[in-house]
C-alpha cells in the first residue's frame, strides 16, 4: 500500500542493494501496480509484479533463472538497457478457488493478534475487489471495478480448519466489499459461526441488515 508500507519496503530494498547490488529486487502490490514508472525509476528495484501476482511472479523468477526473455511476460514491468519496459496486464484468474492459500507453509501464530474483546483473530480475505466506482478507490485500476470470490465452502473450510489448529476465535475480513452478495455473505457468516469484523458500504445498510449484523456477533467500519 501506499504510506507506512512503501517506506519500510523502500528503506528494506536499499539495505539489500548495499550488502549485494546484484541480488533481484522485486517490488508488488497496490503501489507499484498504481505507479510503475515511478518505482522502477529507483535504483533499489529491478522488477514489478503488477495487479495479481501467483502467475506473473512464477513466470518471472522462471524467467530469472534460465536467463529468459521478459517481453512475453504479462503483468510485470522491469528494466532494459536502462529503459523501464511495462508489460500487458495479464488477464484476471477467474476461478480463484485454483489458488488456496497452503496455511502449513507459515507460521500462523505469528499472524494471530487480539482485537476489542477477542483474543486470538486472524485476518482472512474472502474475495477480491469491488463493482462500485470510488474515485478515491485503488480498485479502479487495481481490480478494474470487478469483484471475484472464493466458493462459500472453501472459506469455511479454511475457517473451520484454522478454528480447528489454531482456536482463533474471530475472524477479521479484509475484502473491500463483503457484502456484495448479501445472501452469500450471511451464509459465510452462519456456516462459520464466529464473530467477525469487515467492512460495509454505509449506502447499503438498512434495518434488516443492521439486525442480522447484530445477530451474527459482526462489528463492522
Amino acid at each position: 500500500m501506499t504510506g507506512t508500507q512503501t517506506r519500510h519496503s523502500a528503506e528494506l530494498s536499499k539495505k539489500i542493494k548495499i550488502l549485494n547490488k546484484d541480488i533481484p529486487v522485486v517490488w508488488g502490490g497496490i503501489h507499484p501496480s498504481l505507479l510503475p514508472e515511478q518505482c522502477l525509476g529507483e535504483s533499489y528495484i529491478d522488477y514489478l509484479v503488477l495487479s495479481e501476482g501467483e502467475l506473473s511472479m512464477a513466470e518471472l523468477v522462471e524467467k530469472m533463472v534460465s536467463g529468459g526473455d521478459f517481453s512475453g511476460v504479462l503483468g510485470i514491468g522491469y528494466k532494459q538497457a536502462g529503459k523501464i519496459i511495462i508489460n500487458g496486464n495479464r488477464p484476471f484468474i477467474e476461478k480463484l478457488d485454483d489458488f488456496r492459500l497452503d496455511f502449513s507453509l507459515l507460521d500462523l501464530e505469528k499472524f494471530i493478534s487480539p482485537l476489542k474483546n477477542f483474543k486470538r483473530t486472524i485476518a482472512y480475505k474472502a474475495s477480491r475487489g469491488c463493482p462500485f466506482n470510488c474515485s478515491f478507490c485503488y480498485n479502479n485500476a487495481f481490480n478494474q471495478n470487478k469483484w471475484r470470490v472464493w466458493s462459500v465452502d472453501a472459506v469455511v473450510e479454511d475457517i473451520n480448519w484454522l478454528k480447528k489448529e489454531y482456536k482463533i476465535d474471530a475472524v477479521k475480513f479484509y475484502d473491500d466489499n463483503f457484502f456484495v452478495n448479501k445472501n452469500r455473505a450471511f451464509e459465510i457468516l452462519e456456516r462459520i459461526n464466529l464473530p467477525s469484523h469487515l467492512e460495509i458500504r454505509i449506502d447499503t445498510i438498512d434495518e434488516d441488515l443492521a439486525r442480522k449484523l447484530k445477530e451474527f456477533k459482526v462489528l463492522t467500519c
